[in-house]
């Protein structure tokens, strides 16, 4: 009696393997889908109930049913899927509808169902991101992030099944991506925050060296480099290019629990502006830092960091005090309770003024006007 369960393990083994129910490292094969488990069960039914009563017209039915099982399990055996790719969109804002693109090389008859997440929405308005095609096949699929976050799409149910639908196997490659979802940014009418320099001091202008060039009648004697036109024999001047303010910026954002959007809008852009104008920009919010930086991968990082940042960690009424030192240029102050409830916009600080959001997008307000993020969506932003 106590080898009995060894040899019922061993039989098993030996007949999932004679059948094809497992690989050799366990992973089933094929199983029946729950249609296939309904005629399965009603061909035993079936069988016994001809079998009791000797009736040929009940065997009849049976045998077509075993035989639709049969065709299934051959058609399952024979049909691969060798490689599923699935595509990473570009970032968005809120609103903005994404292209997914999943390509599958292999034959058969295939089902792909997509995992949608909380705050994203399919934009044909269906429920289901879940579609049958026969391999190979490109499937693609619009979607619609509904706030701003970083969300995970995937991953990809990838099933082979017979015609009938009665048997299926499931695809061990199964691919993920993400989708990541800028803050919405406000249209800066403000002169000085649309060339970045709202940080800087409206009456002083800084020059900083640019190149040397020979001398021209008319130029300012002041301007002449006497060591360089010692070198070449001829008089040189020295050109400057007339930049305000400082080459690196460092904004700041904090923010009440449900004013987040609008604070990370505020911030991404005042940030964009100064990095389409050549400065150095870093952040500095209640999930992390980015430190001061330019081009397109910081462009990236920077605004990643915003796609996916809360509010503070203080209390829910913590507001800026004295924030403004020698490594913070401008702070973007959304802790007031009452900006969540849309009754206050966040205000922006410097060193020298301080402005409303209307004051710098011409009244058009600043964050997201598409409404309070669900907490689904704050789970996204991770």
């Amino acid at each position: 009696m106590r080898r009995l369960p060894a040899v019922g393990d061993r039989l098993r083994e030996l007949v999932s393997d004679r059948v094809g129910l497992s690989t050799r490292d366990g992973e089933p094969r094929f199983r029946l889908t729950r249609r296939g488990w309904v005629l399965a069960g009603l061909m035993v039914l079936l069988v016994l109930l001809g079998w009791q009563y000797g009736s040929r017209q009940i065997n009849t039915v049976a045998v077509p049913v075993l035989a639709a099982l049969v065709v299934g399990v051959v058609r399952v055996r024979r049909a691969s899927c060798e490689s599923v790719t699935l595509s990473t969109p570009p970032p968005c804002v809120p609103g903005e509808d994404r292209t997914l693109v999943v390509e599958l090389e292999g034959r058969g008859l295939a089902t792909v169902t997509l995992d949608v997440p909380e705050g994203v929405s399919l934009a044909d308005g269906a429920t289901d991101a879940e579609t049958t095609s026969t391999l190979p096949t490109t499937v693609e699929w619009t979607i619609r992030p509904l706030s701003r976050g970083i969300y995970e799409l995937g991953p990809l149910d990838v099933r082979i099944h017979g015609p009938l639908g009665l048997v299926e196997r499931q695809v061990t490659r199964r691919p993920e991506t993400e989708l990541v979802v800028h803050p919405r940014r406000i249209d800066l009418t403000h002169p000085t925050a649309a060339k970045g320099e709202l940080h800087t001091r409206p009456d002083v202008v800084t020059q900083e060296f640019d190149h040397i060039r020979e001398y021209a009648p008319g130029d300012p004697l002041r301007r002449i480099d006497w060591k360089s036109s010692a070198k070449h024999d001829d008089i040189h001047v020295v050109e400057f290019s007339e930049r305000a303010g400082e080459q690196a910026l460092v904004i700041a954002g904090v923010a009440a629990r449900g004013a987040d959007d609008r604070m990370t809008s505020v911030v991404a852009t005042l940030a964009e502006a100064a990095l389409d104008a050549g400065i150095d920009v870093g952040v500095v919010v209640p999930d992390g830092r980015c430190p001061p930086d330019n081009g397109p991968a910081h462009r990236k990082q920077l605004l990643r960091l915003l796609a996916r940042t809360g509010p503070s960690t203080e209390a829910e009424g913590y507001t800026v005090t004295d924030s403004i030192d020698e490594e913070t240029d401008i702070v973007v102050d959304a802790g007031d309770p009452l900006i969540a409830r849309g009754s206050r916009e966040p205000t922006v600080r410097t060193a020298y003024d301080t402005y409303s959001v209307a004051e710098l997008s011409g009244g058009s307000g600043g964050g997201d006007t598409d409404g309070e993020a669900t907490p689904g969506d704050r789970e996204a932003r991770v």
